[in-house]
């Protein structure tokens, strides 16, 4: 992402050279857009990772907590 950010910018600074909309502009705009995608669906993914491992996690430990009731029992 950060390349793409950095070449967009550079674009910005050519000397002598005016600021086009040209298809390599064009190109770098979706390319940064596609990967923000990427990332965001990642994040989503991995929270949702997270999520799932606190619910095994706490089903787990109550599992473990009835299993000794019933030992004790």
């Amino acid at each position: 992402m950060k390349v793409s950010q950095t070449r967009l910018e550079a674009r910005t600074h050519r000397p002598d050279v005016e600021l086009c909309r040209d298809p390599p502009y064009h190109r770098l705009v979706e390319e940064v857009g596609q990967i923000q995608e990427s990332l965001d669906l990642l994040n989503r993914k991995l929270n949702e990772a997270e999520h799932s491992h606190q619910v095994t996690y706490e089903n787990s430990f109550h599992s473990e907590m009835d299993s000794n009731k019933l030992s004790i029992s």
